[in-house]
């Protein structure tokens, strides 16, 4: 054990993990379904609005397959880099910067679905020696920094969010990097930190609108250990709200068009208690070193049907989060006024933002994990914090301990690897369905309204890959069917993510011939319907 302990105060072995974790980053990385929260970033980052992309589908007329896949490679269109640009700023976005940097992505990288993918995880690796930077800075130690580095390598949510054509990583990096910023410009106070923690918290804010928090967050800091300091933090405050004033005016101005995009956060609301907000809070923060199980199991506590998986699941979630909890306590009982402070200051405005905006809106952003992913990068290192002390002290248990948590988040991550629906949408498995069921066809004809939207739409087509699909956009009703195919063969027909009108006017066309495959799936009206021709 004293051999395992001196290999352990050195870099060599948490290098090793680093790698181990920078590799899997691209392992499978096309194994997960490019979803419909990923169709829509690349097509947010195309700057072409909603109404006009919806306005320039032909309406009743057979198109191509590839017709919908252009609109997913905008390398094939005539865009400009300035109208894409000017054209993300024209749209309600809360997080404008992650599709600005992605456009100049694409551009350089290319359009497939694995490379919008690897600008995830490009950032991430871009990420790496920032979260090394901001544990040495906050431990005073560099054993901090690589037992931080290598959890943060292998941590299975991260390993999610830099698999995905998402922003969560961006917002990671440039909330690691403006806090190691801050440390930097506080403890030496040069203007050259200040001017780049005010660049690195512009790019945070507009990467994710609630990364003022951390700002906010801050500045408390100083009042409370450096108050010669205010004076300068607020002329680079002052800086930092003046570049994003122009947005803010922008979002208050299109506030409604904001509150409706969030309406589906009330979705499942009824069932929730107080409590259970916060609780879940903290139950996903241990998704930040095991992920065993898809965390949307956990809803079946809300409509009643108990699945065994999930008490195995929670057991191990429960082991985890009494670690987690046990760190936080060593936090504060151990570690300096300064560190506390900087942890309370930097991550309970997230919860307690989740918490309260639940109870007003009754709704369950709490749950959703990923919001709290820079929270779970400050679990990470506060959990090395008590690592960093006790193998230092040349405690046994917490090498061990150590090493459980490198398997259990490796194992996550190949568990994770293969699976096409993890952390997605629950609508996930049934979209792969029908995917399958239109690449199993030979020539098949889709009819749809787009009852469940343009992303969800493009997500089965783009999963299917079958390049003879044609699709029939019906724009106000179904057109008589066998006249717009003429002379055309297909070897099936499908109606999918089609309203009851449109269902209802197919079984007036064609009566018995129409068969339901998958029929009402509420609330995200995936229903598929098949119309046999002979």
């Amino acid at each position: 054990m004293t051999r395992i302990n001196n290999y352990l105060i050195k870099p060599w072995l948490y290098i090793l993990i680093i790698l181990v974790g920078t590799c899997l980053k691209f392992y499978k990385i096309n194994s997960k379904l490019f979803w419909q929260d990923e169709i829509s970033t690349v097509l947010y980052s195309t700057g072409v609005k909603d109404n006009v992309m919806n306005n320039n589908i032909p309406p009743n007329t057979i198109t191509s397959f590839g017709y919908y896949d252009s609109l997913l490679h905008p390398s094939t269109k005539s865009y400009s880099l300035l109208s894409e640009v000017s054209g993300i700023l024209s749209e309600t976005h809360l997080t404008p910067a992650h599709y600005v940097f992605l456009t100049l992505w694409y551009r350089l990288a290319g359009d497939t679905n694995n490379d919008y993918r690897l600008f995830s995880g490009f950032v991430f690796i871009a990420s790496l020696p920032f979260v090394f930077l901001l544990a040495k800075a906050l431990f005073n130690s560099s054993l901090s920094g690589w037992i931080a580095a290598s959890l943060y390598a292998i941590s299975p949510f991260i390993q999610l969010q830099a698999q995905e054509a998402r922003y969560y990583i961006i917002w990671v990096f440039f909330s690691v990097l403006s806090n190691y910023l801050f440390l930097q410009a506080f403890r030496k106070n040069k203007t050259i930190w200040w001017g780049g923690y005010a660049i690195a918290s512009i790019l945070n804010i507009y990467t994710s609108a609630i990364s003022g928090l951390i700002v906010l967050g801050h500045f408390i800091y100083v009042l409370l250990f450096k108050k010669q300091l205010k004076y300068r933090f607020i002329f680079f405050s002052v800086l930092i709200f003046l570049a994003y004033l122009p947005w803010m005016y922008f979002l208050i101005s299109v506030h409604e068009t904001l509150q409706n995009g969030l309406a589906w956060h009330t979705w499942f609301h009824s069932s929730f208690y107080t409590l259970d907000l916060l609780f879940f809070q903290l139950l996903g923060f241990v998704k930040s070193f095991e992920y065993l199980y898809n965390d949307l199991i956990y809803f079946s506590w809300f409509n009643v049907s108990l699945l065994p998986v999930i008490y195995v699941a929670f057991l191990f979630d429960i082991i985890v989060l009494c670690l987690i909890i046990y760190s936080i306590a060593y936090l504060f009982k151990k570690s300096t006024k300064q560190q506390k402070w900087f942890f309370i200051l930097t991550m309970l405005p997230f919860i307690l933002l989740f918490y309260l905006y639940d109870i007003i809106r009754n709704g369950f952003a709490s749950f959703i994990w990923h919001y709290q992913i820079v929270n779970m990068v400050g679990i990470i290192f506060i959990v090395t914090n008590l690592f960093t002390d006790k193998i230092q002290q040349r405690k046994p248990l917490y090498a061990v301990l150590f090493f459980s948590l490198v398997i259990l988040g490796t194992g996550s991550i190949l568990k994770i690897a293969p699976n096409k629906c993890w952390a997605t949408a629950p609508d996930c498995d049934c979209n792969v369905n029908t995917a399958k069921m239109i690449a199993n066809a030979s020539s098949p004809l889709i009819i749809t309204d787009l009852n469940a939207g343009i992303y969800n739409f493009l997500t089965v087509l783009n999963e299917s890959k079958n390049k003879s699909v044609s699709v029939l956009y019906c724009n106000g009703g179904l057109p008589d069917v066998m006249q717009k195919i003429g002379n055309k063969s297909f070897s099936v027909i499908y109606l999918i993510q089609s309203s009851d009108t449109l269902a209802k006017q197919a079984v007036v066309q064609f009566g018995n011939n129409v068969q339901a495959l998958v029929k009402d799936v509420t609330p995200f009206n995936l229903q598929v319907w098949e119309i046999k021709l002979h």
